[in-house]
């Protein structure tokens, strides 16, 4: 499985990156590919923020409660927070 990058914001919500599989350079291993883009993602509103990079298979399945996702520090793992307000998309 593929690798994404989890972004911890002050308010607990969560970011995810996700890697473009087409902007993989040809002379780029994986790791070096994933780097570059997690670095460049990380500039601007993200820089300085607590990240944890993660398989994709830890990421929730279900993704109707993706505004309650928060990452469990003791846990190592994506929850969903129940107390948190459900936000429905329009």
């Amino acid at each position: 499985m593929g690798k994404v990058r989890m972004v911890s914001h002050p308010d607990k919500a969560i970011s995810i990156i996700h890697p473009a599989p087409n902007s993989k350079r040809p002379d780029e291993t994986d790791e070096q590919w994933q780097e570059r883009v997690f670095d460049k993602a990380m500039q601007g509103d993200l820089r300085g923020l607590p990240f944890k990079d993660i398989d994709i298979s830890l990421l929730p399945k279900d993704r109707t409660e993706r505004n309650r996702w928060e990452f469990d520090v003791a846990a190592e793992k994506i929850i969903v927070n129940p107390n948190k307000p459900l936000v429905k998309s329009q």
